[in-house]
């Protein structure tokens, strides 16, 4: 499951920016705070056929489809990963990534 956490989020940006995770496939919520700005949480399950392995510092998704690789790549990336990805004998992909 990939989530994302924005505190202060002025009330005049929530709902563009909850608009755009939604476009992205995220379930969000999102909830005001004391000072009048918003928190906003979003999450979404890993593209299907990614089988997620993970320790403390790496992930690596077997059976990535060639039509998820960027969305993963690119996801793990913005999480702060250093990410490669290998092909496999059957046409699919396994990406690793590793935090920096």
């Amino acid at each position: 499951m990939e989530t994302q956490t924005l505190h202060d989020v002025p009330a005049s940006e929530v709902d563009e920016i909850v608009a755009d995770f939604e476009s992205e496939g995220y379930t969000v919520t999102k909830h005001r705070q004391s000072n009048g700005k918003y928190t906003v949480a979003a999450s979404r399950p890993r593209p299907r056929g990614a089988v997620a392995v993970t320790d403390a510092n790496t992930v690596v998704l077997h059976n990535v489809k060639k039509k998820d690789l960027q969305e993963v790549v690119t996801d793990l990336a913005s999480e702060g990963y250093t990410v490669t990805v290998q092909l496999e004998d059957d046409g699919e992909f396994t990406v690793i990534g590793v935090k920096r």
